[in-house]
């Protein structure tokens, strides 16, 4: 029996080839697997689960998207989706050219928050220990709150709601 026991400690690659196209909903679920999505696929709902890997994505997502991860940082590009929720322990969180149509939820323990040519009608952000950097694509009524960091947000904008939250970290917006 023992001729038939091993261990065997290579690290497992899982590619899943699909026809390019619209699909309906997308579920992945991962332990210490790195997910990647190409922007040659597009979803309507996307939910996307991993305990220590990267999350990086730039399929479209056109419904609801959320992603959770523990300690595997999330880069997203290009999605357009009705919602998006992110929820992290010990990442940093990178997204780029996102417009969310309603709301955008970013909870993050330890790790930076950047936003870059993103928006949303509701865009909520806490972290405990990190930056949250934004670069908006419009105008939004600012509500910060920060313990031990500075402040550095446009004034005098109206417009959806920006609530931003962090205790140990610096809070810095520009509106394109």
């Amino acid at each position: 029996w023992y001729h038939h026991v091993g261990i065997d400690l290579e690290p497992k690659e899982l590619v899943v080839y699909l026809p390019q196209q619209t699909y309906g909903t997308l579920k992945l679920k991962t332990v210490t697997g790195n997910v990647s999505l190409p922007q040659d696929f597009s979803f309507v709902d996307a939910t996307i689960s991993t305990t220590s890997g990267t999350l990086q994505c730039a399929s479209a997502v056109s419904g609801e998207a959320t992603m959770e991860t523990i300690s595997g940082d999330v880069d997203i590009t290009g999605w357009t989706p009705q919602a998006l929720q992110i929820q992290s322990t010990s990442a940093d969180v990178r997204l780029s050219q996102v417009v969310v149509a309603n709301s955008c939820r970013v909870e993050n323990v330890s790790g930076d928050v950047r936003l870059n040519g993103c928006d949303a009608q509701s865009l909520v952000i806490n972290t405990v220990s990190g930056d949250i950097s934004a670069s908006l694509c419009t105008g939004k009524t600012f509500s910060t709150q920060t313990v031990s960091g500075d402040v550095d947000v446009p004034s005098n904008f109206s417009g959806g709601s920006c609530n931003l939250t962090t205790v140990s970290g610096d809070i810095t917006c520009t509106i394109q």
